[in-house]
């Protein structure tokens, strides 16, 4: 090669007659049967840069080889007549034939195949059932119904609990007033973060580490290519150093206080259970000096028959005093709870 130099090199072609391989591309008949070059004909390299003599390059002139329109042959762009047959030059280039070979051809339709069985369509159409499915039974739940029967049962539950006075041993950063303090001292709260000094990091980037020469061979459309060198760049990863900030963790300290504090901590839990009209009480314990009542909870329950299924529903207490045991009643249910008494 010529140390970046343009210059045209030898190309090759293939006779589609007697099928030759590698002629020379500034011979323009084949030397085994003497078949000029036609439209059948593409120029290619075989790896090799064979540089073209001074008397080649004259010889061949500038410009693509041009096809004769009447006998298909190619010429020079400096004939203006084809060698071949004698016609006059034409318009149609080497690189016009070479892009009409490459247009696509449109192509028969083919009859529609029968529908094939699509397995993920049949997917789909089970999983939209089994949604369907899931909302429909959600719609069923909260659509409100309609039920007669007889009230077999009603009772209520209720607990409180019972708190005692107890004396508890606890920490904390401040100290309660009702507090008797053990002791103190200073103790880790927290950390913080704080700057000491920096330290030197390194990181890589992906950069341009230099250049490279590499061959461009473009097809000059008359048996011969034109060779140029382009400068392409070289990455990799770099490795650099930077200063960033060292950050340590700092403790700050602060005043914990342990003291003795009086809490009301629960101690046990009250039940009672009653059928029905009887009115809602909660236990009751004679209670230590030291104990209280705390949080109390009551819940009504109705039992439902209706045919030969029975149901257990929480109701309100206003519910619980209208419905009566051994009657008949009409009641609107929905998501599992009575709504309304007919």
């Amino acid at each position: 090669m010529a140390n970046g130099k343009e210059y045209d090199v030898m190309g090759y072609w293939d006779c589609p007659v007697c099928q030759t391989k590698k002629i020379k591309g500034t011979v323009r008949d084949c030397p085994n049967c003497g078949a000029p070059r036609g439209k059948d004909v593409r120029f290619y390299m075989d790896g090799e840069d064979v540089r073209l003599t001074e008397e080649e390059e004259k010889k061949k002139g500038k410009g693509a080889d041009w096809m004769c329109e009447f006998c298909g042959a190619y010429n020079s762009a400096l004939s203006t007549s084809c060698t071949s047959c004698g016609a006059e030059k034409t318009t149609k280039s080497y690189f016009d034939i070479q892009k009409e070979k490459e247009e696509p051809k449109p192509q028969p339709q083919k009859p529609a195949d029968a529908p094939k069985k699509n397995k993920k369509f049949k997917g789909w159409i089970v999983g939209l059932i089994a949604v369907a499915l899931l909302i429909t039974g959600l719609v069923w739940m909260l659509t409100p119904k309609t039920y007669n029967g007889t009230v077999k049962d009603k009772y209520w539950e209720s607990s409180v609990e019972v708190e005692k006075n107890t004396r508890c041993y606890e920490s904390d950063w401040s100290l309660p007033s009702d507090a008797e303090l053990d002791k103190k001292a200073t103790e880790i709260r927290t950390y913080r973060q704080v700057q000491d000094g920096t330290k030197t990091e390194t990181y890589e980037t992906y950069e341009i580490v230099g250049y490279h020469d590499e061959a461009v061979y473009e097809d000059n459309g008359d048996g011969t290519f034109h060779h140029s060198t382009k400068s392409v760049p070289d990455y990799d990863y770099v490795t650099h150093t930077r200063e960033v900030p060292n950050y340590v963790e700092e403790p700050v300290y602060d005043t914990k206080y342990y003291y003795y504090i009086w809490r009301w901590k629960k101690d046990r839990t009250l039940h009672a259970k009653e059928h029905g009209d009887v009115e809602l009480y909660y236990k009751e314990e004679n209670l230590k000096d030291t104990e209280r009542y705390g949080e109390k909870t009551s819940t009504y329950y109705v039992k439902f028959q209706r045919g030969k299924k029975t149901k257990t529903y929480e109701v309100s207490s206003q519910m619980y005093k209208q419905l009566k045991t051994g009657k008949k009643y009409e009641i609107v249910v929905q998501a599992g709870e009575i709504q309304k008494i007919k």
